[in-house]
């Protein structure tokens, strides 16, 4: 059964870190006191791990109806993307990666594209924040569209026509919970995903806010230059951006 099969490689690799750990701990002062530490940190680790095969065979059974072969889950490939999600899984706490590392590992299986492409699919997802995950998956929404990023910041919290305000702290509905942040971070995370190819900055254009707002009241406020006309920047997300979300989705 895939079950057992996953589970005996996530078992075995979590018994082998646990003996080496244990032998170099003992070798040190307080050697058994920061064995203790570490033996917690592995149960916290352990359980995620567990979870996440027990969600990944769940989602599997929905999208597959059926478990995977022996062949499909003992290829060199597929076992090493499956490492590098292990690794990824039992050192995040957040919900929101680890269900988009189970949709990865899902596609793996199913529609397997080349490995390279999926182990730096790992990595990004790894990288970015949950706020970051939610932007592009919002963008995703208006491929080969042009749109303000005032926009997708109102969508962001689930009202087009309601902009973001200028506050200290927003909060950002995610994967049901919501996240804290604040305007400046946006504004952070934005300027990165430019940075690393999954937003393209197109141009500038007039800020656009629906009728009955006031521009100083929120956010991006950027002047033309040598002009008092707001602006806002336009961007789009990259094919590479729109590629990452459709991988990491789940399969409907």
């Amino acid at each position: 059964m895939a079950k057992s099969e996953i589970e005996k490689r996530a078992q075995t690799a979590e018994d082998i870190f646990g003996q080496i750990q244990g032998y170099l701990l003992s070798k040190i002062p307080m050697g058994n006191e920061l064995n203790l530490l570490f033996n917690a940190r592995n149960n916290i680790r352990k359980d995620r791990l567990m979870r996440f095969f027990e969600s990944f065979r769940e989602e599997l059974q929905r999208v597959y109806g059926k478990p995977l072969d022996s062949d499909e889950i003992t290829s060199e490939e597929f076992i090493d993307v499956m490492e590098a999600i292990m690794i990824r899984v039992q050192n995040t706490k957040s919900t929101y990666k680890i269900e988009r590392f189970r949709n990865i590992l899902i596609q793996q299986a199913i529609h397997p594209i080349e490995e390279q492409r999926t182990l730096k699919y790992i990595s990004i997802v790894d990288d970015l924040t949950d706020i970051q995950l939610r932007i592009l998956e919002v963008a995703n929404r208006y491929y080969t569209k042009r749109i303000q990023v005032s926009e997708l910041n109102s969508l962001l919290h689930g009202d087009s026509n309601r902009p973001l305000e200028r506050s200290n702290t927003i909060h950002i509905p995610i994967g049901g919970n919501e996240i804290a942040t604040t305007t400046k971070e946006i504004g952070f995370y934005f300027d990165e995903l430019m940075r690393i190819g999954l937003i393209e900055y197109l141009t500038e254009e007039p800020l656009n806010l629906p009728s009955g707002y006031s521009a100083t009241q929120y956010i991006p406020i950027t002047y033309q230059r040598n002009t008092k006309i707001m602006v806002d920047r336009v961007v789009t997300i990259t094919a590479l951006g729109n590629a990452l979300v459709n991988f990491v989705k789940s399969i409907d």
